[in-house]
């Protein structure tokens, strides 16, 4: 096996594995087996982490596919970056109440 397969090969899993952790992420959130904090901020890292995978994939897509997986990958990016958000939110909003019990 060449090095560039190889290299693709792990970034092919690295974008399934974090869409399963996002999605086991999901399903135990609404499950109510995991905390909102902690949803948020595995949904946060998985959502950024597949972005990038995005923007690894549109470098070995030709056409005007590059430019649409590069899209689709910003739009995930900024997604990612408001899960962070309402995670820090939500973490500073459960901090402040647990300091005032």
């Amino acid at each position: 096996m060449a090095l560039p397969s190889l290299i693709d090969a792990v970034e092919m899993f690295v974008f399934v594995a974090w869409g399963g952790i996002l999605g086991v992420t999901v399903v135990r959130y609404r499950r109510k087996a995991i905390r909102r904090t902690k949803a948020y901020g595995l949904g946060a890292v998985s959502v950024l982490w597949l972005a990038y995978s995005l923007f690894q994939l549109s470098e070995q897509v030709a056409g005007v596919t590059a430019p649409a997986v590069q899209l689709v990958g910003l739009v995930v990016f900024l997604a990612g970056l408001a899960i962070g958000v309402l995670w820090w939110q939500i973490r500073s909003a459960e901090s402040t109440t647990a300091a005032s019990n």
